[in-house]
Protein backbone atom coordinates (compact mmCIF):
# COMPACT_ATOMS: atom_id res chain seq x y z
CA UNK A 1 0.00 0.00 0.00
CA UNK A 2 2.80 2.23 0.22
CA UNK A 3 2.35 5.80 2.10
CA UNK A 4 -0.64 6.09 2.59
CA UNK A 5 -2.06 9.85 2.66
CA UNK A 6 -5.18 10.66 5.36
CA UNK A 7 -7.90 13.07 4.54
CA UNK A 8 -10.89 13.28 6.49
CA UNK A 9 -11.51 10.74 9.53
CA UNK A 10 -14.89 8.97 9.67
CA UNK A 11 -16.78 9.07 12.94
CA UNK A 12 -16.51 4.97 12.77
CA UNK A 13 -14.23 2.76 14.77
CA UNK A 14 -12.24 3.14 17.78
CA UNK A 15 -11.29 6.32 19.13
CA UNK A 16 -7.90 7.14 20.70
CA UNK A 17 -9.53 7.48 24.38
CA UNK A 18 -11.20 3.56 23.80
CA UNK A 19 -7.74 2.04 22.60
CA UNK A 20 -6.25 3.58 25.45
CA UNK A 21 -8.50 1.87 27.75
CA UNK A 22 -8.74 -1.36 25.74
CA UNK A 23 -5.04 -1.59 26.07
CA UNK A 24 -4.43 -0.59 30.07
CA UNK A 25 -7.31 -3.53 30.18
CA UNK A 26 -5.32 -5.76 28.72
CA UNK A 27 -1.99 -4.73 30.36
CA UNK A 28 -3.07 -6.55 33.78
CA UNK A 29 -5.24 -9.40 32.29
CA UNK A 30 -1.02 -9.93 30.22
CA UNK A 31 1.09 -8.97 33.10
CA UNK A 32 -0.29 -9.41 36.91
CA UNK A 33 -0.95 -13.38 36.83
CA UNK A 34 2.19 -14.69 35.51
CA UNK A 35 3.66 -12.54 38.36
CA UNK A 36 1.30 -13.89 40.82
CA UNK A 37 2.17 -17.71 39.44
CA UNK A 38 6.11 -17.03 39.69
CA UNK A 39 5.19 -16.52 43.67
CA UNK A 40 3.08 -18.89 43.98
CA UNK A 41 5.78 -21.31 42.37
CA UNK A 42 8.45 -19.90 44.91
CA UNK A 43 6.42 -20.51 47.98
CA UNK A 44 5.44 -24.04 46.76
CA UNK A 45 1.67 -23.88 45.32
CA UNK A 46 2.28 -25.31 41.65
CA UNK A 47 -0.84 -26.13 40.75
CA UNK A 48 -2.66 -22.53 41.51
CA UNK A 49 0.13 -21.12 39.11
CA UNK A 50 -0.65 -23.58 37.06
CA UNK A 51 -4.60 -21.76 36.80
CA UNK A 52 -3.36 -18.61 37.36
CA UNK A 53 -1.03 -18.84 34.04
CA UNK A 54 -3.49 -21.15 31.70
CA UNK A 55 -6.34 -17.79 32.53
CA UNK A 56 -4.34 -15.63 30.74
CA UNK A 57 -3.66 -17.78 28.12
CA UNK A 58 -7.18 -18.44 27.64
CA UNK A 59 -8.92 -15.39 28.17
CA UNK A 60 -6.05 -13.02 26.52
CA UNK A 61 -6.32 -14.39 22.78
CA UNK A 62 -9.65 -13.80 22.92
CA UNK A 63 -9.66 -10.31 23.90
CA UNK A 64 -6.68 -9.91 21.74
CA UNK A 65 -8.60 -10.48 18.64
CA UNK A 66 -11.66 -8.51 19.90
CA UNK A 67 -9.52 -5.63 20.29
CA UNK A 68 -7.57 -5.88 16.19
CA UNK A 69 -11.46 -6.32 15.26
CA UNK A 70 -11.85 -2.98 16.54
CA UNK A 71 -8.77 -1.62 14.94
CA UNK A 72 -9.98 -2.62 12.23
CA UNK A 73 -13.11 -0.02 11.96
CA UNK A 74 -10.98 2.89 11.52
CA UNK A 75 -12.21 5.05 8.11
CA UNK A 76 -10.65 8.13 6.06
CA UNK A 77 -12.38 9.97 3.15
CA UNK A 78 -9.40 11.29 0.96
CA UNK A 79 -11.76 12.41 -2.24
CA UNK A 80 -13.19 9.65 -3.43
CA UNK A 81 -10.35 7.06 -1.99
CA UNK A 82 -11.86 5.36 1.07
CA UNK A 83 -9.08 4.11 3.49
CA UNK A 84 -9.77 1.57 6.29
CA UNK A 85 -7.23 0.44 8.58
CA UNK A 86 -6.23 -2.95 8.53
CA UNK A 87 -4.45 -5.52 11.16
CA UNK A 88 -1.31 -5.40 8.63
CA UNK A 89 -1.56 -1.91 6.61
CA UNK A 90 -4.48 0.01 4.67
CA UNK A 91 -7.04 -1.46 2.14
CA UNK A 92 -7.66 1.86 -0.29
CA UNK A 93 -11.18 1.77 -2.92
CA UNK A 94 -11.82 4.17 -5.25
CA UNK A 95 -15.47 4.93 -4.46
CA UNK A 96 -16.07 6.51 -7.87
CA UNK A 97 -15.61 2.74 -9.27
CA UNK A 98 -16.80 0.22 -6.91
CA UNK A 99 -19.89 -0.98 -6.61
CA UNK A 100 -22.18 -0.70 -3.62
CA UNK A 101 -24.95 -2.78 -1.33
CA UNK A 102 -26.88 -1.19 1.59
CA UNK A 103 -27.32 -4.48 4.47
CA UNK A 104 -28.31 -4.28 7.88
CA UNK A 105 -26.12 -8.05 8.92
CA UNK A 106 -25.20 -7.07 11.75
CA UNK A 107 -27.46 -7.01 15.46
CA UNK A 108 -26.45 -4.96 18.34
CA UNK A 109 -26.71 -5.12 22.02
CA UNK A 110 -30.30 -4.24 21.61
CA UNK A 111 -31.16 -6.44 19.14
CA UNK A 112 -31.48 -3.67 16.64
CA UNK A 113 -29.96 -4.09 13.08
CA UNK A 114 -26.83 -1.45 12.33
CA UNK A 115 -27.01 -0.31 8.90
CA UNK A 116 -23.46 -0.85 6.76
CA UNK A 117 -22.55 -0.70 3.51
CA UNK A 118 -20.89 -2.99 1.81
CA UNK A 119 -18.09 -1.91 -0.59
CA UNK A 120 -17.38 -4.83 -3.45
CA UNK A 121 -13.83 -4.61 -4.64
CA UNK A 122 -12.44 -5.80 -7.71
CA UNK A 123 -11.67 -9.16 -7.56
CA UNK A 124 -9.44 -11.32 -5.74
CA UNK A 125 -9.35 -8.39 -2.97
CA UNK A 126 -11.56 -8.71 0.22
CA UNK A 127 -14.71 -6.47 0.30
CA UNK A 128 -14.98 -3.43 2.42
CA UNK A 129 -17.89 -3.14 5.18
CA UNK A 130 -18.69 0.34 6.82
CA UNK A 131 -20.86 0.85 9.44
CA UNK A 132 -23.13 3.64 9.25
CA UNK A 133 -22.87 4.32 12.83
CA UNK A 134 -20.36 5.98 14.99
CA UNK A 135 -17.91 5.13 17.56
CA UNK A 136 -19.89 6.07 20.38
CA UNK A 137 -23.11 4.59 19.10
CA UNK A 138 -23.17 2.31 16.34
CA UNK A 139 -26.99 2.91 15.78
CA UNK A 140 -26.51 7.39 15.37
CA UNK A 141 -25.12 7.79 11.89
CA UNK A 142 -21.92 9.70 11.41
CA UNK A 143 -22.22 13.66 11.69
CA UNK A 144 -23.76 15.34 8.00
CA UNK A 145 -20.70 16.45 6.94
CA UNK A 146 -18.91 13.44 6.40
CA UNK A 147 -22.31 11.49 4.91
CA UNK A 148 -22.04 14.24 2.87
CA UNK A 149 -18.08 13.88 1.97
CA UNK A 150 -19.43 10.15 1.42
CA UNK A 151 -22.55 10.69 -1.05
CA UNK A 152 -20.15 13.41 -3.23
CA UNK A 153 -17.47 10.22 -3.37
CA UNK A 154 -20.32 7.54 -3.94
CA UNK A 155 -22.12 9.25 -6.62
CA UNK A 156 -19.15 11.43 -8.63
CA UNK A 157 -19.05 10.12 -12.21
CA UNK A 158 -21.14 7.15 -11.61
CA UNK A 159 -22.86 4.68 -14.01
CA UNK A 160 -23.80 2.53 -11.08
CA UNK A 161 -27.66 2.04 -11.37
CA UNK A 162 -27.50 1.65 -7.56
CA UNK A 163 -25.34 4.61 -6.82
CA UNK A 164 -28.38 7.00 -6.78
CA UNK A 165 -30.70 4.60 -4.64
CA UNK A 166 -27.18 4.39 -2.40
CA UNK A 167 -26.82 8.19 -1.93
CA UNK A 168 -30.29 8.72 -1.37
CA UNK A 169 -30.30 6.53 1.93
CA UNK A 170 -27.14 8.31 2.67
CA UNK A 171 -28.77 11.41 2.08
CA UNK A 172 -31.86 10.16 4.71
CA UNK A 173 -29.07 9.55 7.12
CA UNK A 174 -28.00 12.82 7.37
CA UNK A 175 -31.44 14.48 7.56
CA UNK A 176 -32.06 11.98 10.90
CA UNK A 177 -29.03 13.59 12.12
Amino acid sequence: MGDVTRGQRLSIGATSKSWTIFWTLLAPLALVPPVISLVLVLIGQGTAAFVLLAFPAVVGPAVLVRGLQERRKAFWLDGPVLIQRRVRGYAECDLRTARFALHRSAITMSGRPEPRLLIVRPPGQAAIRLPLGTSDDPLRPPPPHELEALIRAVSANRTDPNAPGIARHLGQLTETW
